[in-house]
Parts: C-alpha cells; structure tokens; sequence
C-alpha cells in the first residue's frame, strides 16, 4: 500500500509521555484495560529508539543514508512547522522499506505536534498496517498498544470521525485482548446499530461473517450495501467470496466481473 504526499502530511511518531498524558485527561473514566495499556506504554517509551536502531541495523548502505539524512534535517529544523515536513519525509521513507512500524512513530510525533484528529488517525492506521504486515508477535503488540491510543486520541478530539471509530474496532478484532475477545465485533455492531445504513460498517461486519463462515449472513449485509451503493466494488467483491462458498457460482461469477471492473 503506496500513500500519497497528502496523507503523508499528516504522518509522524515516537513514543512519548505526552502522548499519555493527553490521554489520561479525557474526561471518560479509564477502564482497565486501558490503564494497563497506558502503563505499558510509559515502560515502552524508552524502547522506541530501540526500536528505531534495530530498523536501520537491517537496512542496506543506500537506504541508511537516505534516512540518516533525513535524521539531521528533522534535527536541525528551527520549528515544529518545518519539523513536521520532514519528519513527513522520514515517515514516507521508513513506510517504502516497508517498516510502518517505525513509520507509525514518526506518525505519532507528527500527531503530537500538529493534535489534529486527522494526524491521529493517519498515525493509527499506519500501527494497523504494522499489525498486518508484521510476524513479530512483540512489535505487533506495540503497534496494536499505539494504534488503539492513536485513534482514541483522533476520536477524542472529533467524536463525529466514524472511520476512527470503525478502524479502532477492527484493532481489537485483529488483535483481541485476552479478556474479552468480542470486544471488536461488539464495537462493529453497537456502531451498526447508530448507523444502520452506513456501508462501511456493514461491509466490515460482511468481511468478518465470510472469515467466520457466516455466509447467508454476509449476504443479507452485502445486499443491503448494495442497495445503498450498487457501484461499490468491495461489496461485489465479497458478495462473489460469499456465493462461492455457498455453491452459487453462476451468481459468483457475476459479483466477481464487477468485482474486476476497473
């Protein structure tokens, strides 16, 4: 997945106390799992430069250089304004060598020095692209610790963003805490119970139903998209998933040529 300038214009990051500060501030009383979270970050804090220097142990000379330099001009820059430029730079090379974990830290100190909802979220989608590319069980779970952070930081500070709020569910479905493994799917359907008619959550909720071999299930929800968006190519693309493994394969074959239109 190649981001554009634009949305690298809100992207940066590191592990800072900041980051938990602001959070402890928000007026909802924390629950547990949050606390414990918080803690973990504050222990990790000094291990993100770790992190970071174990990254570039692995990169080739060229690629070193190109981010080594990058360092200095993040380090000499005279204001956050001109920081967060090229730190925008330096989050864009680390996500191209295919690191959006160290990426996701720049993402987070751009967030920090710009506290918009939208660099939140870019922040924490980066985190949720470390979680899907990552095998590393440990560097998982530090981008899963920062992206839930990152996007309750965003909806914190626009409790209208339903993307935020969608990504931060499919967080927990991707990597469940232990004690209460629906927690996504729970999220997903309080969300789709606000906003019934909103394809975005519906086609989640289609996706995962196809992953748990619900199928009639993803269909009646794909359907439903589909009245409300007949040209939207994922709910062709997983309606043709859903009939296929129902046996339907002439009415598959069909989703899956609009599925393929470009």
């Amino acid at each position: 997945m190649r981001l554009t300038p634009l949305q690298w214009s809100v992207i940066g990051g590191a592990v800072l106390v900041a980051v938990l500060l602001a959070f402890v501030l928000d007026t909802r009383p924390p629950d547990h799992e949050t606390l414990e979270r918080s803690r973990a970050l504050m222990a990790e804090a000094a291990d993100t430069g770790v992190l970071v220097q174990q990254a570039k142990q692995q990169l080739d000379a060229a690629s070193l250089a190109q981010v080594e330099s990058l360092e200095v001009m993040v380090e000499e820059a005279t204001d956050d304004t001109l920081r967060a430029r090229q730190m925008e730079s330096l989050a864009g090379l680390w996500y191209q060598l295919g690191r959006a974990d160290i990426s996701g830290i720049y993402a987070e100190r751009i967030a920090e020095l710009r506290n918009n909802a939208a660099s939140w979220a870019l922040a924490g989608t980066t985190y949720s692209i470390c979680i899907q590319q990552q095998k590393d069980d440990r560097i998982r779970q530090f981008c899963r610790d920062h992206a839930l952070t990152a996007f309750e930081n965003a909806i914190s500070l626009d409790p209208q963003d339903l993307n935020s709020r969608i990504n931060l569910a499919l967080v927990h479905v991707e990597m469940p805490p232990e004690d209460n493994p629906m927690k996504g799917i729970q999220m997903l359907l309080s969300l789709n119970e606000q906003y019934p008619d909103q394809p975005a959550i519906l086609l989640q909720l289609a996706r995962l139903a196809i992953r748990t071999g619900q199928y009639e299930r993803a269909e009646q929800r794909l359907r439903r998209v589909l009245e409300l968006d007949p040209d939207n190519q994922r709910a062709h693309c997983l309606m043709a998933q859903a009939l296929e493994q129902m046996n339907r394969t002439d009415e598959a074959a069909a989703f899956a040529a609009r599925c393929n239109d470009r």
